[in-house]
């Protein structure tokens, strides 16, 4: 294996407690080596007043309050669902086997 290569694919591989024997720790450093080498051009990428992530979007919280929009009724709601139980139940079908919860 090359002592020169930047990153040693031994490290992560013993973090994501993968094993592997020698043979392919070699194949994939060779591996790494190469993805690394595609990459390493866009460490020169000048990118002015663009601080550096790890992540594509923003860290803040994005989604909207969590506040009811329109109210249906009872029976409006038991109207759009396709199977009811005297009509006061919404009837779906045995998700679990065996249970004897529906016949």
């Amino acid at each position: 294996m090359g002592t020169n290569s930047r990153y040693d694919i031994k490290v992560p591989a013993r973090l994501a407690m993968i094993g592997m024997n020698d043979d392919e720790a070699e194949r994939l450093q060779v591996e790494l080596d190469a993805i690394m080498e595609f990459l390493e051009p866009l460490t020169r990428v000048d990118l002015p007043g663009i601080e550096p992530t790890i992540r594509p979007f923003s860290p803040s919280n994005a989604w909207r309050e969590d506040a009811p929009k329109t109210r249906f009724t009872r029976e409006a709601m038991l109207a759009n669902a396709p199977y009811t139980e005297d009509d006061e139940y919404i009837k779906v079908p045995q998700v679990l086997a065996d249970e004897g919860m529906m016949s």
